[in-house]
């Protein structure tokens, strides 16, 4: 995903939010990013 968005291969606007992580995210944490109330 942030290859794409770095190359604009895909349209990034202000909501857009890309989480880049070693597979150990928190998942209370990924959940409220996806919900958008992170």
């Amino acid at each position: 995903a942030l290859a794409a968005a770095l190359a604009g291969k895909v349209p990034v606007d202000d909501g857009t939010v890309i989480m880049l992580t070693g597979g150990n995210a928190d998942p209370a944490a990924y959940a409220a990013t996806i919900a958008g109330t992170a």
